[in-house]
């Protein structure tokens, strides 16, 4: 299965390091801090399940990162971060069909963000994909859970689901726990 992958196009490191912890549970993220990294990047990446771009980087606009990306991914839920309110760059990244924040970002924005690319990204897997191993059906349905629901059922969902597979290691592998907890972005110790 393919984790859910996102860009996030940000030349301040603090907050670039920000959002990657913001995404960490819903998958793994490719920081660049330039519009050249980020287009050399472009193709390296064939499903991604978000972007989140700054407006100002050093090199240059991230919209005109957005306009390319959007070119070749047409459907991929984009979120437009900058520190400017100006009309013209809202209607244009609006225009581009992305989300608009101000920053600071406000986490819970962000999450609401991944959480909607998340599903966007899982709904569009094959079934195959998800329907792998037992483990593997078993990690796309925590992330869905995670995607789409509030914590606290997520997190009780989550604890059933350990216990399960501590109780079966023939059906899900001795290392089953260790892997879910990595696909879900936290520390397996």
């Amino acid at each position: 299965m393919r984790s859910a992958c996102f860009l996030i196009a940000e030349d301040e490191p603090m907050t670039a390091r920000q959002l990657a912890r913001f995404a960490r549970p819903f998958g793994e993220s490719v920081i660049v801090p330039s519009v050249a990294k980020a287009r050399s990047l472009l193709r390296d990446v064939p499903r991604w399940a978000g972007w989140i771009i700054d407006i100002g980087l050093a090199d240059g606009s991230g919209l005109d990162v957005l306009t390319q990306y959007r070119a070749a991914f047409p459907l991929v839920p984009a979120l437009v971060l900058t520190g400017n309110g100006e009309r013209e760059c809202v209607n244009l990244a609006y225009d581009l069909g992305a989300d608009y924040l101000i920053k600071p970002a406000d986490e819970a924005q962000v999450v609401r963000f991944l959480e909607k690319a998340t599903t966007a990204y899982l709904a569009s897997l094959p079934a195959q994909s998800a329907a792998g191993s037992p483990l593997e059906a078993t990690i796309a349905e925590l992330r869905d859970l995670m995607a789409r629901s509030q914590q606290t059922r997520a997190r009780y969902r989550v604890g059933c689901v350990i216990v399960e597979l501590m109780d079966d290691p023939a059906r899900y592998g001795t290392h089953a726990v260790t892997a879910v907890a990595e696909a879900l972005g936290e520390d397996p110790s």
